[in-house]
């Protein structure tokens, strides 16, 4: 290509040397000529692009000095002067515009037909844009009106390219991409249709439906339109679930088949596996008659004598009998540390791996076991279930349909399991262990093995896993002779005696790696053997190099470098970039050398643990639109624990972040909660026992947003377990105060008002007079639904006089919300209605102005107003875009427009609210550990609501 267009102007002679125009005049020229390469270009069409419609006097002269000077430029020949015009002398092919457009062509010609062909084409049209076009030509017509047709074709064939990854199957690689597209041209419909139906198809018909939403918002709110019929339809089709939305059963390209997700962290084989040719075949089998009948294989055998290893070869060795994918979950059932996965948390990973967002998978375990067999359902899947605990453990998570299969590991038999076929490991014979370690060691020959390999591997107790350890660590020596080791091993009796049964030892001789790299002199190697305890000291299932650099007390550059130090030496695993995690046997290696480093050293890396984690979750806040009592507080937990670089780059990344460490973050303040760690000053200054109060205070308004009732009782239990041994008045009434508010949510009233009283109890003591309030709010709503109205006034107009006097703004829009509501349950609309009002007009949060309007469209209904009723309802809409906000609002304001709606006669926009309602609703009350009740509004009685609670789809009144 001689002249590239498609991002900054770039000119090269035949000889490949580029051809230097500096001034911006000469570049719009050049541009201009290029644009249509070989054809005559009047000059008037050139004055008028160079300057436009008021021409400089000397205008025609100045043209011509710029080709005279352009011609001195290029190569020669390459612009001629014909009939009132100018030409540039190349073909269309020797632009890059050329080039673009003749691919685009292709591509369109191939696309019914060779749809991989029309992709490869696409994209490397696509792939000769380097920028955006004509940035470095100044401000002339010409830019003004060619750019954006330029822009228009370049994202005409982008969209055509989504087009053809979804033909072809491929729709989870372009989510990403397409959440991009239409965040910077959000009213591009074709890609808001391309993003919810990959969304769809993915698994997340939620997030698609989203999308449809928010579209229509921009579109209403900038050009006054609702969405275009083909959007519309398509929204309709995802709400009803349309099997036409579902990729066809044989994929549309043969010539690159669709293959299923294997998961990043399913382990890569064993490259010194050895012998167990019987068992294999026997697996094998097994799975060859998946076709038939669910293919349930259950290995079992001592820890350390390759199980997983034998599991994972017959996986890979069988792959192309589940096209569907690969699937693997380490239930846990030997780690030291952690408890052994509950049969619900295996199902999230495994559903997550479905493409089911954790978020949207039952919380209760009938639900999630329904739900994870109907996504297997006609998929040819291999599932690995390492490290099973029990039957029980393993039963909801085996297939039970013809088609795929699992592979179930354990060191007990498990029994009870129907349909399961068994298939137990033992040691290896001596000829086989002596195969194993002189292949791993690279010694392997034909010529029979001495005496001494036999003593080596009789001291290894004939386990693959010490075998291959001890192999290591002579690869590491090459010095040492056979009689060296043996020599070492049997000084190490009693540890290997263990090793044979006890995990402990085992994992000590996990430990050689780490030796060599202590031995090493890279610093990096050096700083990885450090690590490598302190990865032990906390109960945590995943690490990323932040926490580590906390840990180790090194930059985080410095600790990145370390553990990827560590996974190249097969140390740790890195599912993902940058995540981290430790196997359970090298978890326990781990622990056990942590168990090695002075008690100081422990408790300081639990306190940069702890500090690290509180740090982080305290910035969560800011990204959420949080009243002025919880910026506050974050404020105050800033001050002892200070951040000095932002952790998050939006509200969506902090959720998603928020999501992953829930369970560790649990996990270590249980551990934290030991009374050993009552006194110190590791934690900020204060006690590591403390973390579990900063955990709760620095994630309210996550746990309100995501309705997480369950990470949030069980780390308010903890903080109420240390608060009351330590007589820690404060953090005791914050737990009681988010237990109570959590429980007013799922309707456990009683249980909710006796909670919020005993922490507005001890609040009062402690002087928290913005708490308090805040807590006295939240009791108002839960009298009034417990009908005790005259209670909820009392406590009501006492914290809004309060809430007044102190200039709690935040605090007095809620007070008066749930006053308003209070007075709307007991008869006085009117009342209501001004309060809401009132608060209406100081309110600055999204939640509270969606709360509020509401309210007022509560207000309307009743009296019958509906288009007033629809008009506010509207409004808590709007409200809720752009923001964080809770399911359970979301879908009380839609459902307050389809009652509004539906009686002004409009049944089909009515409806089609109420099944984004139910959709909601469902997908919440399956997530919930209770069935979530739901207050509909009712227009018989002003101000009165109809209570249904959304049960599988059917309303009970």
């Amino acid at each position: 290509m001689r002249v590239r267009l498609l991002g900054p102007l770039e000119v090269r002679d035949a000889d490949g040397t580029t051809a230097r125009v500096s001034a911006p005049m000469l570049r719009a020229l050049l541009v201009a000529l290029a644009l249509r390469p070989g054809q005559v270009v009047p000059a008037s069409e050139l004055l008028g692009q160079l300057w436009g419609e008021e021409l400089p006097q000397s205008a025609r002269t100045t043209l011509r000095n710029y080709v005279m000077r352009l011609r001195k430029a290029l190569p020669e020949g390459w612009i001629r002067t014909a009939a009132g015009g100018y030409q540039l002398v190349l073909d269309e092919s020797e632009t890059d515009l050329g080039v673009f457009r003749d691919r685009v062509h292709r591509s369109r010609a191939l696309t019914a037909t060779d749809p991989d062909a029309a992709l490869e084409l696409l994209e490397g049209a696509l792939g000769l844009w380097r920028g955006t076009p004509m940035e470095d030509i100044g401000d002339c017509p010409l830019r003004d009106s060619e750019q954006p047709a330029l822009e228009e074709m370049r994202l005409t064939a982008m969209e055509e390219r989504f087009d053809l990854k979804t033909t072809l199957g491929r729709h989870r690689e372009i989510i990403d991409e397409l959440t991009a597209a239409l965040h910077h041209h959000y009213l591009r419909e074709r890609l808001a249709r391309q993003l919810m139906l990959a969304l769809h198809r993915s698994g997340r018909t939620p997030d698609a439906l989203v999308v449809y939403r928010t579209v229509r918002e921009r579109l209403i709110d900038e050009l006054g339109l609702e969405p275009g019929l083909e959007l519309r339809q398509l929204e309709e089709s995802i709400l009803r679930d349309d099997p036409g939305l579902r990729l066809p059963a044989e994929p549309r390209s043969a010539a690159r088949p669709a293959r299923g997700p294997v998961m990043p962290n399913f382990p890569a084989p064993v490259a010194t596996f050895v012998a167990r040719g019987r068992e294999l075949a026997l697996v094998d089998g097994i799975l060859a008659r998946a076709h038939a009948t669910a293919g349930i294989c259950l290995i079992d055998g001592p820890g350390g004598v390759g199980k997983s290893a034998l599991a994972v070869r017959a996986a890979r060795a069988a792959a192309e009998r589940f096209p569907d994918g690969l699937l693997y979950v380490d239930l846990r059932g030997a780690d030291p540390h952690n408890p052994a996965l509950t049969p619900l948390a295996a199902l999230r990973l495994l559903a997550s791996a479905l493409s089911v967002p954790v978020k949207n998978v039952p919380t209760d375990l009938e639900a999630a076991t329904a739900l994870y067999r109907e996504r297997l359902r006609e998929r040819r899947v291999l599932i690995l279930l390492d490290n099973a605990l029990d039957a029980r453990q393993v039963r909801p998570l085996l297939p039970v349909e013809p088609g795929s299969a699992a592979l179930v590991t354990s060191r007990a038999v498990l029994t009870g399991l129907a349909d399961g076929h068994h298939v137990h490991l033992g040691r290896l014979d001596d000829d086989e262990a002596v195969e194993l370690l002189r292949s791993a060691v690279g010694g392997a020959g034909s010529h029979p093995a001495p005496p001494e390999w036999y003593a080596l591997a009789r001291l290894c107790g004939h386990l693959p896993l010490a075998l291959r350890i001890v192999a290591t660590r002579m690869a590491a020596r090459p010095g040492w002779s056979l009689g060296d080791w043996i020599t070492v091993l049997r000084e190490e009796h009693g540890r290997m005696e263990q090793l044979r049964v006890a995990d402990l030892d085992l994992r000590a001789s996990l430990m050689v790696s780490i030796d060599q790299l202590a031995r090493g002199d890279d610093p990096v190697d050096l700083l990885a053997a450090e690590l490598f305890p302190r990865l032990g000291v906390a109960p945590l299932t995943r690490y990323t190099p932040g926490l580590v650099a906390a840990a180790a007390d090194c930059p985080v550059r410095e600790a990145e470098k370390a553990l990827e130090r560590l996974a190249d030496a097969r140390i740790i695993d890195s599912p993902r970039p940058g995540e981290y995690t430790l196997h359970d046997l090298l978890r326990s290696a781990a622990a056990w050398q942590a168990g090695k480093l002075a008690p100081e050293q422990r408790r300081a890396v639990l306190g940069r643990v702890a500090s690290w984690f509180v740090r982080r979750l305290n910035t969560l806040v800011r990204h959420y639109p949080a009243s002025q009592h919880f910026l506050a507080r974050a404020d105050s937990i800033a001050a002892r624990f200070p951040t000095q670089t932002e952790a998050f780059t939006g509200a969506e990344q902090a959720m998603r972040w928020a999501d992953d460490v829930a369970e560790d973050v649990v996990l270590l303040a249980d551990l934290l909660a030991a009374p050993e760690y009552d006194q110190g000053e590791e934690l900020g200054g204060e006690p590591l026992s403390r973390f579990a109060y900063y955990a709760v205070a620095t994630q309210e308004t996550y746990f309100g947003l995501r309705l997480a009732w369950t990470e949030q009782e069980r780390l308010c239990d903890t903080v109420l377990r240390v608060a009351r041994r330590r007589g820690d008045a404060r953090a005791e009434a914050i737990a009681l105060s988010q237990l109570g508010r959590s429980a007013g949510q799922v309707q456990d009233l009683g249980r909710a008002s006796e909670l919020l009283e005993r922490a507005g109890e001890l609040l009062e003591q402690l002087g928290e007079t913005e708490q308090l309030l805040a807590t006295m709010s939240n009791r108002i709503a839960c009298l009034a639904m417990d009908g005790r109205p005259s209670e909820a006034k009392r406590v009501g107009e006492a914290a809004r006089a309060e809430a007044q006097r102190l200039g709690f703004r935040d605090t007095e829009v809620t007070i008066c919300a749930n006053l308003a509501y209070l007075r709307l349950k007991t008869g006085d609309p009117d009342g209501a209605r001004e309060l809401a009002l009132h608060a209406l007009g100081l309110a600055r949060l999204p939640y509270n102005r969606i709360m509020l309007s509401c309210l007022i469209a509560e207000y309307h209904l009743g009296s019958d107003q509906f288009e007033e009723a629809a008009r506010w309802a509207e409004r808590a809409m709007r409200h809720t875009a752009g923001h964080p906000v809770d399911p359970y609002t979301t879908a009380h304001a839609r459902n307050l427009l389809a009652t509004a709606l539906r009686h002004q006669g409009r049944i089909a926009a009515a409806d089609g609210h109420d099944d984004k309602v139910r959709a909601q609703m469902a997908a919440l009350n399956a997530r919930a550990p209770r069935t979530v009740t739901f207050y509909y509004a009712d227009s018989s009685t002003p101000g009165r609501r109809g209570l249904r609670t959304l049960i599988d789809g059917a309303d009970d009144r």
